[in-house]
């Protein structure tokens, strides 16, 4: 990790994959010997009934269907997620991820990816959480709050449990994109994997809406930071006995944010700070 924030190309071509595609890649950001360490604390703290399991059906916007927001039926199109959750309360102060996401040399290296000052999270329980996807768990098509997510993958599933993504489904002049989420959500949207067609990953030119990216080359270790906020994603759903799981690093662009009483509750089961 040390070494790459100490490579100053690592910064140029992580934010230039960031500005073309909407996230960056970055392979081996930690050692297998440290995500050997984390998995073993997440299985040992899901094993110990530490984890939150989260399920919602939702809509795309993660607003509620039908309310005043309402403009187009693919806002009442549901779709589900699920998987199970370890926050960052629960997780041991001495453990290893807590080290890694308080290390400000992380901090500087996300703020220069995203060309944004960004703060650790002033939430107690969404700052750095492991995710557990069983099989059948998965995250359907969503846009995040959060104007940016952090991901590192700590284990792969057996099957399934693919990051899926397109950039910039919605923008200022089309806050909602209701004609290609509906391409999305029908699977009529263009396809192609990020380690086939690298080229394809970046958008499409003259406005031309871009393919969905199947992020099919990440790999234990790997660190992803994706605009969440303007591009629909998912992860679809694990097939097997081998779970899939990955750390969540929550990094705001403004000091001491901290969550919503829905956010609380429905991913955490928590009912307050």
């Amino acid at each position: 990790m040390d070494s790459l924030f100490l490579n100053p190309e690592a910064f140029a071509d992580a934010r230039a994959e960031f500005k073309d595609k909407g996230f960056c890649h970055l392979k081996g950001f930690l050692s297998k010997k440290v995500c050997l360490a984390l998995r073993e604390e997440a299985i040992d703290l899901f094993n110990r009934g530490e984890a939150f399991l989260s399920k919602e059906n939702h809509n795309v916007y993660q607003h509620e269907a039908g309310g005043n927001l309402q403009i187009h039926e693919v806002q009442n199109r549901l779709v589900q997620s699920r998987k199970s959750i370890i926050d960052f309360q629960r997780i041991p102060k001495e453990s290893p991820l807590k080290k890694i996401y308080l290390d400000d040399k992380l901090l500087d290296f996300i703020s220069k990816v995203v060309e944004k000052t960004v703060y650790h999270s002033g939430c107690a329980y969404n700052a750095g959480y492991y995710n557990v996807f069983q099989e059948g768990d998965g995250l359907g098509w969503h846009f995040d709050k959060a104007e940016f997510g952090v991901s590192v993958l700590l284990q792969k599933a057996e099957s399934g449990g693919v990051f899926l993504f397109h950039h910039n489904t919605i923008s200022t002049e089309d806050p909602w994109g209701f004609k290609i989420v509906e391409r999305i959500l029908d699977g009529k949207q263009e396809s192609v994997t990020s380690s086939q067609s690298p080229e394809r990953a970046i958008i499409a030119e003259d406005g031309e809406t871009g393919p969905v990216i199947i992020a099919d080359d990440l790999d234990v270790g790997s660190l992803v930071i994706f605009n969440g906020k303007s591009s629909v994603h998912r992860v679809t759903e694990v097939v097997g006995n081998k779970p899939r799981i990955n750390v969540i690093l929550t990094f705001e662009t403004e000091p001491n944010k901290s969550s919503t009483q829905y956010t609380l509750s429905k991913f955490f089961g928590r009912s307050s700070l």
